[in-house]
């Protein structure tokens, strides 16, 4: 292991960092930043700030004894006992479930992203003979939430207990992918009771994560998944692939792979990708590395658009790919409107309303520009990328600006913990769901009480991090990537495979992600922040592995 604590990539990122952190405010506020000497100065404490907590952490993952078996407390010894049982991934999640079970029933019955409302009334016209299904949102979370929820609620009429009942069970087996990282830290990566405990501790108390659990939305379902997928993904890591040549290792790890490619579009590029990584870069995954990369092309490439026919849904439009382009082109509008040419205008026009575009373009929310696109052709799109490229030639800034301002959330204080109120239900159909399954069925004063609390908490300094956009997004992401990308003892290990995942869910999630602040940027934040215990775990092995 090198003896410096910090390399120069602590140094180049914490800059990068500092420098986002100043100016992201300011994108927010005003939807641009000036370089002035409060943003320097700003800047400037950020950076020493970063570099001295990355010191600090860095020191004591290398000295430290934090994994050391010796001086084991009766308490952790009882606990060592624990996840050394048969049953131990049961008796965790029991524990997690009996933390998480006050705010679950102060939440009572959950809430409803509004895309979810979308989901169950287009689910509920469909069975009926309309056929309004679409892909925007994955057909596999539509039919999956529609099924457990519309018939047994419509048959009972008690829609509050029926949406309960699948919080719950949501909560079992978000439980169970925490409490099998706890025991994956402790068992395969070696890092000790103490570090375990540590991990079921945040799962235990962190509010963000019954918050995320209580939420009936397409990436709370897609999530626990994406921990599992996680956990082979490391354990492929670690073993150099030789996992693979489990056949139950290797029917897990495919069943993962389908499971996440359905329940969330983003997530098929990211293991798409991750396994392209695997087989690249490591020898013994190119044999059966191969078969869930295959089998995740034709599921997405060749069964689903199939299924899509069957049924008769509408696929979801090539608006959605593109969230950020247009940002540009709309903010280009906006400032440069006089500069645009004759031909340009009429391309532009046929895939965004043109005379509306700048009044609708705001600066951190793509849904505006995004929502009124036009249900242009194929060709059209290649001509809009043309016309796109060209602009940004000729003003290369605005273009800059409005990266920034749509990447602002990601680079911000803002609280992360997740929606948990019904108020914002723009798309819930009263004719097909009654009012009152919005309204909390336990207390709303209670709800509203433990939502408060949870706000409460991050005015708090340092309990504010961990509930912070910034905190998942940006910081732990990248101290994960200096760490794997040190130079180790173990020269032949390939530690920075392991963080590809999270680093693709950011990007492509940063890129595709109509919006970064507020309660909707929350929840694309989930899978990342479910993945963050293991995530540190693997920074923690790595120095384990090339201790001195």
């Amino acid at each position: 292991m090198k003896k410096s604590v910090l390399a120069l990539s602590d140094f180049a990122v914490c800059l990068i960092l500092a420098l986002a952190f100043t100016a992201a405010p300011y994108y927010i506020k005003d939807g641009y930043c000036k370089i002035t000497a409060g943003f320097v100065f700003t800047s400037f404490v950020f950076y020493a700030v970063f570099l001295f907590f990355t010191y600090l952490i860095r020191r004591f993952l290398q000295v430290g004894k934090w994994d050391a078996a010796d001086r084991v407390s009766p308490l952790m010894a009882r606990g060592e006992k624990l996840i050394n049982t048969k049953y131990a991934t049961i008796s965790i999640s029991l524990i997690i479930l009996a933390f998480w079970i006050v705010p679950l029933v102060f939440l009572y019955p959950g809430t409803f992203i509004n895309d979810t409302w979308h989901q169950l009334q287009q689910f509920m016209e469909y069975r009926n003979g309309i056929d309004v299904l679409k892909d925007h949102n994955p057909i596999f979370d539509t039919v999956v939430m529609g099924q457990f929820i519309v018939p047994v609620s419509e048959m009972t009429g008690e829609w509050h207990k029926v949406i309960f009942v699948y919080v719950l069970l949501q909560a079992v087996i978000t439980s169970l992918a925490f409490a099998s990282t706890v025991v994956y830290s402790y068992r395969k990566l070696g890092l000790g009771i103490r570090v375990a405990a540590g991990i079921l501790i945040v799962y235990c108390l962190l509010p963000i994560f019954p918050a995320a659990v209580q939420t009936v939305s397409k990436d709370a379902l897609h999530s626990w998944g994406f921990v599992f997928f996680m956990l082979c993904f490391v354990e492929l890591v670690r073993t150099d692939g030789k996992a693979l040549e489990d056949r139950f290792f290797l029917v897990k790890f495919l069943l993962t792979v389908l499971y996440c490619c359905l329940t969330k579009k983003v997530a098929y590029y990211v293991i798409i990708l991750s396994l392209a990584a695997l087989i690249l870069f490591i020898k013994n995954c190119r044999r059966y590395a191969l078969i869930p990369l295959v089998c995740a092309i034709l599921l997405m490439n060749a069964v689903m658009p199939a299924v899509i026919t069957r049924i008769q849904a509408t696929p979801g439009g090539k608006q959605e790919m593109l969230a950020l382009p247009f940002q540009m082109t709309a903010r280009y509008v906006k400032y440069y409107g006089d500069d645009i040419t004759a031909e340009e205008y009429e391309v532009l026009d046929k895939v965004l309303t043109m005379d509306t575009l700048a009044e609708r373009y705001v600066p951190t929310n793509a849904d505006p520009v995004k929502g009124y696109s036009q249900k242009a052709e194929d060709h059209d799109y290649v001509e809009y990328i043309k016309v796109w490229a060209k602009q940004g030639l000729r003003h290369p800034n605005v273009y800059i600006s409005a990266f920034n301002c749509m990447a602002s959330g990601w680079f911000s204080w803002y609280e992360c913990i997740p929606l948990m109120n019904n108020d914002w239900r723009s798309a819930h159909r009263t004719d097909l769901i009654p009012e009152w399954v919005a309204l909390r069925g336990f207390s709303e004063t209670t709800a509203r009480g433990y939502e408060e609390m949870a706000h409460n908490l991050h005015s708090f300094p340092i309990i504010q991090i961990p509930l912070s956009y910034g905190f998942y997004s940006a910081l732990l992401p990248a101290f994960a990537v200096c760490t794997t990308l040190r130079r180790w003892k173990k020269k032949d290990a390939n530690y920075w495979l392991a963080v590809l995942p999270i680093v693709f869910c950011v990007i492509l999630g940063g890129w595709l992600a109509p919006v970064s602040i507020h309660f909707e940027g929350k929840r694309y934040l989930y899978p990342i922040i479910y993945s963050a215990p293991l995530l540190a775990s693997w920074c923690m092995y790595v120095y384990k592995e090339n201790r001195e």
